[in-house]
Formats: structure tokens, sequence, C-alpha cells
């Protein structure tokens, strides 16, 4: 009997994969550099707080998902659905970016050492980091699965999260970048590792909330964080520094405590399971295609003229995750004709 797909985890990554693109559209329509003097910008502040947690987000599932595997050829041949659909999007943003950007004439061999350094396509950053984590994740399995006790696991996760998110967490309430008493700024790179060991920690343990003080707690949170910032920088700008960066640890819990509530939910209805099931496994897809929508959205304005609102984010949002989702489709109906046709081709 084929076991039945847990609808958790594509939960959490169709939530992961909408704040990507909320995450852009605040930078596009709403909050980056924004001045603090409307309730407009405390609202766009208070997206950008969920929006934010959508790396994170996508680094828990990695921990809860991949925690049991173990050195092996199938394990490494996992890493080619990633790389092949990372290639073919960043020749798509190649053919994309001379049409629409007249300075931007690449070569061939610009374009082959745009895939290979990871600048083909401006959020390909992303897979930089995720081929390696990927690599590393069977002997991250033997660090976690050879500590002794859940008290030796968590002592481990609170010095992750301590190392690489102190810092960010202490400049990001400030209106000076220096400000930090306390500066581990070397470590704050390895927070894709402190984000797996959490994910490999709640699969193995399961935690359970209560789901309507959790709930509470998930807007309240929020809204007390965007309350302080919006209020501590009114009448000024927001600092790049400020709620941008994943290691902070009040993004940590944020993105945790998020994890927490819909990592567990299970939906029986078929049309929801189907639907929400497509999108998580064209989420990928849909991140590196995102690139070209959002830089559609803002050529827009800037030939059009058009003076940006912070309500065009109602209108952007859903189009260009539709248009993602719809450009995701489309490759995985190309890479099946491929196959098809491989296959026919052999015979």
């Amino acid at each position: 009997m084929k076991k039945e797909r847990l609808m958790g985890p594509d939960i959490v990554r169709t939530f992961a994969i909408l704040f990507v693109v909320l995450l852009h559209s605040t930078e596009i329509f709403g909050v980056s550099g924004m001045f603090f003097n409307s309730v407009g910008g405390y609202f766009s502040l208070f997206a950008r707080c969920f929006a934010i947690t959508c790396v994170p987000l996508f680094l828990l599932l990695t921990g809860y998902l991949q925690c049991n595997k173990t050195l092996s050829k199938s394990f490494y041949k996992g890493i080619i659905p990633v790389l092949t659909g990372y290639v073919f999007i960043s020749v798509v943003t190649l053919l994309y970016l001379p049409e629409h950007h007249e300075l931007y004439r690449p070569t061939f061999f610009d374009g082959v050492k745009g895939i290979l350094d990871f600048t083909a396509n401006p959020y390909s950053w992303y897979v930089e980091m995720y081929i390696g984590l990927f690599l590393l994740i069977p002997f991250l399995n033997l660090i976690y699965n050879n500590l002794n006790s859940k008290k030796h696991k968590l002592v481990l996760i609170g010095t992750l999260v301590f190392i690489t998110g102190i810092t960010d967490f202490i400049i990001s309430f400030s209106k000076e970048q220096s400000k930090a008493f306390i500066t581990l700024d070397y470590w704050k790179n390895f927070y894709p590792i402190s984000y797996y060991f959490i994910g490999c920690y709640i699969r193995e343990y399961q935690p359970k909330i209560n789901k309507k003080l959790h709930f509470a707690a998930l807007f309240i949170i929020p809204a007390l964080i965007s309350l302080g910032i919006f209020y501590g920088f009114k009448g000024s700008y927001l600092h790049s520094w400020t709620l941008s960066g994943w290691t902070n640890i009040t993004i940590v819990l944020l993105s945790v405590s998020f994890f927490l509530f819909f990592y567990d939910i299970d939906i029986k209805n078929k049309f929801m399971r189907n639907i929400l099931s497509d999108i998580s496994q064209r989420s990928f897809d849909m991140y590196l295609f995102s690139f070209i929508l959002d830089d559609m959205a803002m050529r827009f304005f800037v030939e059009k003229g058009v003076a940006i609102e912070q309500w065009y984010i109602f209108i952007g949002l859903p189009l260009i995750f539709l248009s993602a989702y719809l450009l995701a489709k489309g490759k995985q109906l190309l890479f099946l004709l491929v196959r098809i046709y491989k296959v026919k081709f052999k015979k």
C-alpha cells in the first residue's frame, strides 16, 4: 500500500515560497528604505516579519526531511533535479536579460561563467548555499545522531543559534550598525546548519503545542516586533541591517514557531492536498523564476513612470506567485516531454 504523503511539510513549503514572493514584493512595493510615518509603513513591516521567515522555513524542512539520510550513491543522486532545474532556469534568465536590459549583453562564455559562479540568476545564491549544505547532510546527521541525549542536542542547537544570531539580534534595534557589544560576525554564515539541526530535532521529538495559544502568539509577537521597530525608526528610514537577516535570534524564534504550528497539520480534502502538494514540489522552480517576474514588475513602474504605492502589493503578490507557478508547471511539462521523447528514441 502506497504511503500517504505528509501534508504538514507541504503546507510549510507552500507558505515558504509565498513568503519569498512577499519578501521580494515588500522590496518592490513596500518597506525597503521606507520613511516610517504612516500606518501603511507599519503593516508593511508586519508583513516583512512573516516574509523574512521564508529561507529559515526551507532550511528547517531540509533538516526535518533529510535527518535520516546516510552516505550512499542514491543520496547523492538527489542533487541532480536541483542542478538540472537551476541550469535550465539560469539559461532562461540569461535569454531574458539582454531583451530587457540594454546594457547587459553577455557572451556565451559569460553565460557559462554566470551559471558556474551562481550569478546568472541573482536569486541563485540559495542554490549555491543549498549545494554545500546538501553535501554535508550525511555528516551533519552523524554528528546529530551520535549525541547521547536530548539535552546534548539542545545544547548543540542553542550554541549554534547563539553564535550565529547574537550579533544581528543586538544591532537590529540600533540606528548605528556598529553598536553591537557582542560580535561573532564570523559565525553568521553557519546559520543554515543551525536551522538544519533544529529541523532534525523537531523530526525526532515531534513537539506538540497548544494550537490556539500558538496561533495568537504568531500574530502578537510579530506585531510587537513591528511596533518596536516602527516607533524606534519613526521619522527616519529603515536601515539595511534591521529585520533583514535570517541569523537574527528573533527571526529564528519566529520561524521555528511558524514551523511548529503547521508541520503536523493534516488535510483530508483531496483537492487541497493536490494543490498544496503540487505547489510544494514546484517551489524551487517558482523561486528561481520569480526573479524574472520581480524584474518585470520593477521595470514596469520605472519605464511607465508610475509612482509605486504600498497597496500595489495586493495586486503584485498574487500575480507574481501565480505566474511563477505557471512557469514552473511549464518547465515540468517540458521536462516530461523530453523524458518521453528519450524513452521513445531508445526504443
